[in-house]
């Protein structure tokens, strides 16, 4: 117990730039993964809505449900924080969130999983108010935008790397559902085809394109054995791209290949082999879209522009009694482009895109995306345990304080409502919920309008969008951090500008990527929409920090994360969702940049007050005993 009088000595110790520099590299960690294992879960959000057959209010519900309780854990962990070892508490929701990730892989229910994904976001609430406060502490104020920037920069990479990773493992945990393969295939009483037998079938991969494909190995009474693979079909290859790699010939939704000891046959076959080939392509072309039968979607008003062609009229017709669109067997891209032009109005583009989902996935699983959560899971229970011996350092050790000096501002009473009472900190926090509800509703609705809108599928637009993403956001965050540390050397209201001139610039590039149908012009605005808003964390984070004294920051820190998710990107999935399931997902995400432009004008009002606020911490912090020259104790 200390003796009457004499402060009590406060946690910490102070650390050398050198090691600073290091903390910061766990610390990026940290958010790395914590950011990988927040976003992965978008890529798949089309297969997870297709695996437990929910519609779109549910499926934004998961995403608020994750959001939603780490706001909530937040606030009383940024109380602990402003008063424990702030390394440790970093550490438990480490360690906490990456078991919780990896237990989402082995749930079969829907609820079950709601639930896993919540306690993620406990362990991710657990670990958030710590880590901008610990990097203040860490680094000097003439470094805090650098370090604030790169600490920040994780989530964009996180996020960006995310779903690449969570892409890819999509594509190779990719398989078919034998059972119904299988039916279409080989009849239930197994007879045999033009005199082959039926032996087994199985999942190989195919030697020639690296694809999986559903493999029948059939023998006939010659002693001949022959292979008949069915690839999920792909339509961008010309014909003599599909000559050079063995194809025999192609269905709706397969391409088939003729194969003897797992290698694909690619010249002239035997003429039993030959007969057995076109049997089996026969047969799948013809029956392929029997099991799928009829798929009825409700429609209660039908364009009087709904004229089928004589094409389609076998496929598609409208039912007046039920007031349904009625489609029969498989849609394929090209028919999906003549049905999208019958009509009009967003629930009719919606109805569209769940025909051709529903055919083209009929005879595909869509349990892979557990592969993500195993995947991604575990390394986070490794760096948890770097974090765990973290040094701590001195709060307000970045201000210049000394273990005398953080003792006795620890010792006084503190006086949380001047985090209320600074104009500049309440309208930052306002205008940053506005934006996060828009950012936060396009991130996680992403993938869904890409495979709907876009005719490209979540896992193959992650690999194709997502290292241009990297990149853009990569070069967004540098770029900010410099202009940052610039500008607030000129003028104080320095981060406030470059917050306006973010959302100024990306928003248009926002609404492009939603108008446009050209690759290479949704790759461009989509990378340069990041580019410019991965400016906002660095500088609203480093400027809020620097608002408020150090035993206030990790508080102020759980405040913005409480009221930025709980009434930002908490609510804009499942309003998203909603409107979704009422209209359609393409009008839902139209409104949303509207609340960007809303932050837009309160982050250029926050500059109004910004100079009298930051001047009236720093006297404050001075008459507390806070030197704050920019310097680090105890190293260089």
């Amino acid at each position: 117990m200390a003796s009457p009088g004499k402060p009590k000595k406060t946690v910490g110790q102070q650390v050398s730039l050198r090691y600073a520099w290091y903390a910061l590299f766990i610390l990026f960690m940290v958010n790395f993964i914590n950011y990988v294992d927040r976003m992965a879960i978008n890529t798949a959000m089309e297969t997870l809505k297709r695996y437990f057959e929910i519609n779109d209010t549910k499926l934004g519900l998961i995403a608020s449900s994750f959001t939603l309780v780490y706001a909530l854990i937040s606030l009383p962990m940024g109380y602990l924080s402003d008063r424990g070892v702030r390394t440790r508490i970093i550490a438990a929701g480490a360690f906490i969130w990456s078991l919780a990730t990896t237990a989402s892989g082995f749930m079969t229910r829907y609820w079950p999983f709601f639930i896993t994904r919540a306690a993620v976001g406990a362990g991710e609430g657990i670990y958030a108010p710590s880590g901008n406060a610990l990097i203040v502490d860490y680094f000097p104020k003439r470094l805090r935008n650098t370090a604030v920037a790169i600490f920040m920069s994780a989530m964009i990479l996180g996020g960006a790397v995310a779903f690449i990773v969570a892409g890819l493992i999509l594509q190779k945990t990719e398989h078919f559902k034998m059972d119904r393969i299988d039916a279409l295939v080989v009849n239930r009483k197994h007879q045999p085809i033009d005199g082959w037998e039926f032996e087994k079938s199985t999942e190989i991969k195919n030697p020639a394109t690296g694809k999986r494909m559903a493999a029948y190995h059939f023998t006939n009474g010659a002693g001949q054995s022959m292979t008949v693979g069915l690839q999920r079909h792909d339509d961008k290859k010309t014909d003599q791209q599909k000559a050079a790699i063995g194809m025999r010939g192609s269905s709706l939704l397969f391409d088939i290949y003729a194969l003897h000891d797992k290698e694909v046959l690619t010249g002239d076959l035997n003429p039993a082999a030959k007969e057995l080939t076109a049997a089996v392509i026969e047969r799948v072309r013809n029956h392929e879209g029997d099991p799928i039968g009829e798929n009825r979607y409700h429609m209660p008003h039908i364009s009087a522009k709904f004229k089928v062609p004589a094409e389609l009229k076998h496929k598609l017709w409208y039912d007046e009694k039920t007031r349904e669109i009625v489609f029969r067997g498989i849609m394929t891209k090209k028919e999906k482009k003549i049905v999208q032009e019958l009509g009009e109005g967003e629930h009719y583009t919606k109805i569209v895109g769940f025909m051709y989902s529903d055919t083209n996935y009929y005879y595909i699983r869509s349990d892979n995306w557990k592969w993500i959560f195993w995947i991604l899971g575990p390394p986070g229970l490794i760096i948890a345990l770097f974090a765990f011996f973290l040094k701590e350092p001195i709060k307000g050790g970045g201000d210049g304080l000394s273990h005398e000096q953080a003792s006795k501002v620890e010792q006084k009473k503190t006086d949380y409502s001047l985090i209320f009472k600074t104009p500049t900190v309440m309208l930052l926090m306002l205008s940053n919920i506005l934006a996060t509800y828009c950012v936060g509703g396009l991130v996680i609705w992403l993938f869904p309008y890409v495979e709907r809108y876009k005719g490209m599928e979540s896992a193959e637009a992650s690999m194709k969008v997502g290292p241009f993403v990297i990149v853009a956001a990569l070069a967004g965050v540098i770029v900010s951090g410099i202009l940052a540390d610039k500008l607030q050397k000129k003028t104080l209201k320095g981060n406030n500008i470059l917050l306006v001139i973010a959302i100024l610039c990306g928003t248009p590039f926002m609404y492009l990527f939603f108008f446009s149908n050209s690759y290479w012009i949704m790759v461009g605005s989509i990378s340069m929409t990041m580019f410019f808003l991965s400016w906002l964390n660095g500088p609203l984070n480093a400027l809020l920090m620097t608002l408020v004294e150090p035993q206030l920051r990790a508080t102020l820190n759980a405040i913005h994360i409480l009221l930025i998710h709980v009434l930002g990107d908490a609510l804009s999935p499942l309003i998203i969702g909603y409107i979704s399931d009422q209209k359609s997902l393409g009008y839902a995400l139209l409104i949303t940049p509207v609340f960007l432009v809303l932050g837009m004008i309160g982050f250029g009002v926050a500059a109004i007050t910004v100079e009298k606020d930051i001047k009236a911490c720093e006297a404050r912090m001075k008459a507390a005993g806070i030197v704050d020259d920019g310097s680090m104790p105890g190293g260089h």
